[in-house]
């Protein structure tokens, strides 16, 4: 039975629960963040009376009732969890005995329950392990989530090694009601119990009391649930499942399990692991694991209950004794003012809330260094064991909770005497008020002209990603141990990921939410302002009917450039406006974007000023080749204009060198020398764009394959192109940035039009390499024939050829016509007489659409290419604006990005808080900014991760400063390069599958690698390149030669790639051992 909706009911203090049934299961939740009133009891626990039960719950259900409305008919399923720190005995008609808690066992550990553990470890399984009673929560959760029968015997394995390993390792025996190990306790079947389990905890007195069978609160509340839901307006005799999540958190890690990726569980107590969706933890978590492919967290709880995740990994180590895991912890070294950390162990034996030596003096930043130190020692010393056993291990990120500034949250709650607290209080409280002081001062004296100066952005940003108030250490930290912490104490509301994974959803998981901002259109412009819109905090969801950046953003001529051209057409604003965007991605995307001298050839003196004046006053005169003396006044203008940022030379005019006259025609006497630049991989920077938003806004989301097919009132229909299934979501305002598509999409939305025109621009990518010596890193920069400016340049190990400019009408049907390609080298053997040039140098083509606002320009070089952001205002069939964005280039991008979201920011009644003018983009951050401190960088990855030099350098110039935590992760999979692609691994290749949103074959060929681009893909490394992403992505053989067969036909008929025609009915034309040919398959 799959259940439309869900009611997560949670009665205990973790509201996190219910919301993990949403990520889990991708359909909606209703959600009451409800405690029951209770008192504490001395040793532990609490006590609720009955009444206090039945009041509040019945409050919770009201809720949950009113906050469904008219879709409470929906229900199919409730999952509750209960308050757990009690057992509580039933009279034969299940009502409270006495009306209150008979007991509590929550923090009863000594020497005697582990040396009874020890010895009853095996009387422990064969009461409980092999036989689960019907009513065992997570069997019901399994049946109600579809779990099949290979599923369900392994959880019943886990649930065992979930409760007992805690026993083992704690000597308590866990009663959270919400668990299953109070089921193992307790037989409602039988009415018995296991007896050692209650000798060993120590509440052998239980049984001579009970009335009848001890149940845990949430049994109990899930008995008077559905009477209680009938009152409340919810469909009654609906079923209930108790503690689902604890099925959620196991059938987790057994598909993770399966695809041999490990989940690293080490974190502070490190226990009652709980599956949740991007968002703030809430006090009691005290650390966050990222692991999953939809965006889930692994969230660590502080409580001694729910070990499935320790037990999990102390099988993958192949630990003889689960209690070596404390063992191990045991070593790590005293640090931090002499503290010491134990992971796993709550109290006794000189542990004070987890930590050793702790004494008055100690600081909460000294807590949390030790913590750390706990962390990053565990976390490396488990490393080559998990590598060994084929496992890739996550990386963790330590989350405080908010109970205090560097401390975790049991040890803030109660971990320091009264004294030192108050002490330390004090000491808070002062530090904090002269540190807001000297922000409040230093921050009103960098205001210039109402504008922050770089310096202050560079502050806010630091802030930003290292929380509220951080200490000195937690700064320092920041700094040194960024390989195993990614984040201290981020601000309210967020949460960082690890350093490699970028953050996709599917449609499905989208139904029923609500987004201030939908941006249509997941190119280059949508990605910038769903970027920024997430800095200034706006929940923002972004969809594309296809990839991600998968139109005109992933074909343009890689150049980020001033448009030295555009002054000609008198678009002297729109020149300065990109030579500044220009500069700021050379700073802010240095591991992408670099530098590119560029040659412009010349023959006359005087040739083109007519033509170039004419055209400025926006004639239309006969074609004449420009000369040296209109280059020149073009160039000095273009230094004049991009004067701001500049981090380039100026242009420069001389005699053509001897070493380029065999390189140009004759007749060139000249050359002119400027600045512009290059991105090596403008599909990666979109991605890196998609992570960094969603990172300044947890709430926000990205989905591919995702086509908007109408809006109505304030409700968007979204449609998901793999499985067709449609989804609603909600919406205070839209972004229309599909570029070309623009008209077609105001259309469904019901916006005005039409506003774009599209021209098509083929480039060609050359394996040349005579041209590209010729060339020696430089770019020529040319006219045609027929006066379209063309260009040629070194690319990567090939030379890549650009573009031409015809106007179409369809954006969807287009591709790189013979006559382009024609026409192209004939421009290169009239440019490069001495050189041949034929279609067998040609290995890979492209083409996209420019979107252009619409025009009636004679020609398409004459039409302009400024940007506007344009509003439709609601109308009688939609209640919100939309915000569309005509035209744009890629270089300009940001600015254009930060028009729009001024505009929407209007729309919402919000203001903007943050500008991205100098924040850095992905692997940007951080990056080594000289050569000898590169080179530091290199041999730290060859290092630590035991990689060549060649390798390392290759992962710098693909991720930036990313490369090292990435590295650490292949390494620890196996680095191994592919036989047939050697460029890449197969597990950099599977990492790509899981984390960057890969749908199809073609997203990892064509948009994730630049195999394709630089023309290496081939029969053979196609078919190894489908057999790690069908492994990666648990294709079956089927799918991976119908996605075998999709991406060789695309690579033939719109990119011109060799490769043998594979047709729908062939067999597979790679060997089925390339199904498993990965590092991880054959873990």
């Amino acid at each position: 039975m799959k259940p439309n909706i869900l009611i997560g009911v949670d009665m205990g203090s973790s509201s996190l629960k219910a919301l993990a049934l949403e990520a889990a299961s991708g359909r909606t939740v209703a959600l009451s963040r409800m405690s029951l009133p209770h008192d504490r009891l001395p040793g532990g626990g609490c006590e609720v009376g009955a009444p206090a039960i039945r009041a509040a719950l019945t409050r919770v259900l009201q809720d949950v009732a009113r906050q469904l409305g008219p879709r409470a008919a929906e229900v199919r399923a409730m999952a509750c969890t209960g308050h757990g720190a009690g057992l509580y005995a039933l009279d034969a008609g299940n009502q409270l005995v006495g009306g209150r808690a008979v007991a509590s066992t929550d923090q009863r550990a000594d020497a005697r329950a582990r040396a009874l553990a020890a010895s009853r470890g095996a009387q422990l399984f064969e009461d409980v392990g092999c036989s689960p009673w019907p009513g065992q929560p997570t069997v019901i959760a399994a049946e109600l989530l579809g779990a099949d029968a290979v599923q369900r015997g392994e959880l019943h394995r886990l649930l065992f090694a979930k409760d007992y390993l805690g026993f083992l390792l704690t000597g308590q025996i866990a009663t959270d009601a919400s668990d299953a190990s109070t089921a193992g306790l307790v037989s409602l079947a039988t009415g018995s119990w296991s007896r050692a389990a209650f000798e060993a905890s120590g509440i052998a007195e239980l049984g001579a009391r009970a009335f009848g069978p001890i149940v845990p609160s949430g049994t109990m509340i899930g008995k008077l649930l559905p009477a209680e839901a009938a009152l409340c307006g919810l469909p009654a005799g609906i079923p209930v499942a108790m503690g689902a999540i604890d099925l959620l958190a196991s059938m987790t890690a057994i598909r993770a399990e399966g695809r041999g990726r490990a989940v690293s569980v080490f974190g502070t107590w490190c226990v009652n692991a709980v599956i949740g969706p991007v968002m703030a933890p809430k006090p009691a978590v005290a650390a966050i694991v990222n692991f999953g492919r939809s965006n889930a967290r692994l969230y660590m709880e502080n409580s001694p209950s729910s070990m499935a995740n320790i037990a999990w990994l102390a099988g993958a180590l192949a630990l003889p004794d689960a209690r070596a895991v404390v063992d191990l912890a045991m070593a790590v070294p005293l640090g931090a003012n002499g503290l010491r950390f134990l992971p796993f162990v709550n109290g006794g034996g000189g542990v004070t809330a987890g930590f050793v030596g702790l004494k008055s003096h100690h600081t909460r930043a000294d807590m949390a260094r030790a913590v750390v130190d706990a962390v990053a020692a565990l976390h490396a010393r488990h490393t080559a064991r998990l590598a060994a056993a084929g496992l890739a291990v996550g990386q963790t990120t330590v989350l405080g909770g908010g109970a205090g500034d560097g401390c975790p949250p049991r040890a803030a709650a109660g971990g320091l005497p009264g004294a030192a607290r108050r002490t330390l209080r004090r000491r808070r409280d002062r530090r904090t008020r002269r540190r807001d002081l000297r922000r409040h001062v230093a921050g009103a004296g960098r205001r210039v002209a109402g504008q922050r100066t770089a310096r202050a952005l560079r502050s806010d940003r630091a802030r930003c990603a290292a929380g509220p108030r951080p200490c000195g250490f937690q700064r320092r930290l920041q700094r040194t141990d960024r390989q195993h912490v990614t984040c201290i104490h981020p601000p309210r509301g967020r949460c960082r990921m690890s350093a490699w994974q970028l953050p996709f959803v599917r449609p499905a998981s989208l139904a029923g939410r609500h987004f201030s901002t939908v941006i249509v259109g997941a190119g280059i412009n949508g990605v910038g302002v769903f970027r920024d819109l997430s800095l200034q905090r706006v929940d923002c969801l972004i969809v594309d009917k296809g990839d991600f950046g998968a139109g005109a953003s992933s074909a343009p001529s890689r150049m980020i450039h001033g448009g030295l051209r555009y002054l000609e057409n008198g678009s002297f604003s729109l020149v300065a406006e990109a030579t500044r965007e220009r500069n700021l991605l050379l700073r802010n995307a240095p591991h992408l974007v670099q530098p590119l001298k560029t040659v412009v050839p010349l023959a006359s003196f005087f040739g083109g000023l007519m033509s170039s004046a004419l055209k400025f006053f926006g004639r239309t005169p006969p074609q004449r080749t420009r000369g040296l003396l209109a280059v020149a006044l073009g160039l000095r203008l273009y230094d004049l204009l991009g004067r701001r940022q500049r981090v380039m030379p100026g242009h420069r005019i001389s005699r053509v060198p001897p070493a380029d006259r065999g390189l140009f025609r004759a007749a060139i006497r000249w050359t002119a020398t400027f600045f512009d630049a290059w991105i090596s991989h403008p599909e990666w920077l979109i991605l890196e764009l998609i992570a960094d938003a969603c990172r300044d806004q947890p709430r926000s989301a990205a989905a591919n394959y995702c086509r908007v097919m109408g809006c109505a009132g304030n409700i968007l229909t979204l449609r998901d192109e793999i499985t067709g299934a449609l989804v609603r979501v909600t919406a205070d305002s839209v972004v229309n940035a599909t570029g070309a598509w623009l008209d077609r999409s105001a259309a469904v939305l019901g916006g005005a039009g039409p506003r774009v025109m599209g021209t098509k621009g083929s480039h060609l990518v050359l394996d040349h390499p005579a041209l590209r010596d010729a060339l020696d890193g430089r770019m020529a920069y040319f006219e045609a024939v027929d006066g379209r400016v063309c260009i040629v340049y070194p690319f990567l190990d090939r030379v890549l050829v650009g573009s031409t400019d015809i106007p179409v009408e369809d954006p969807d049907q287009i591709v790189t016509e013979p006559a382009e390609v024609d026409y192209l080298i004939d421009v290169l053997r009239e440019v490069f007489p001495n050189m041949a040039f034929g279609r067998g140098d040609v290995v890979y083509t492209y083409v996209g659409v420019r979107p252009l606002a619409r025009s009636e320009a004679d020609k398409p070089g004459q039409i302009s290419r400024d940007h506007s952001v344009v509003v439709d205002p609601p109308n009688a069939t939609r209640d919100i604006a939309i915000v569309g964005l005509v035209g744009g280039k890629w270089t300009t991008f940001r600015s254009l990005a930060e028009e729009a979201t001024d505009e929407v920011l209007q729309l919402l009644g919000r203001s903007r808080t943050a500008s991205t003018e100098l924040l850095p983009i992905g692997g940007g951050a951080d990056l080594p900014a000289d050569a000898p401190a590169a080179e530091r960088f290199v041999e730290k990855m060859v290092a630590a991760c035991g990689i060549g030099r060649a390798r390392a350098l290759a992962l710098l110039g693909r991720y930036g400063s990313k490369a090292l935590p990435l590295a650490q992760r292949l390494a620890a999979s196996g680095d191994v390069p592919l036989r047939h692609a050697p460029d890449y691994s197969a597990a950099e290749l599977s990492y790509l599958c899981l984390e960057t949103g890969v749908v199809h074959l073609d997203d990892l060929v064509i948009r994730r690698t630049l195999l394709a681009i630089r023309g290496l893909v081939t029969d053979a490394a196609l078919a190894e390149i489908a057999g790690v992403a069908a492994e990666a992505l648990g294709w079956d053989a089927i799918h991976a030669h119908n996605e075998l067969c999709a991406c060789a036909t695309a690579l033939r008929e719109r990119h011109n790639v060799r490769l043998h025609a594979v047709a729908a009915g062939e067999a597979p034309s790679f060997d089925a051992s390339l199904m498993a040919s990965s590092v991880l398959g054959q873990a």
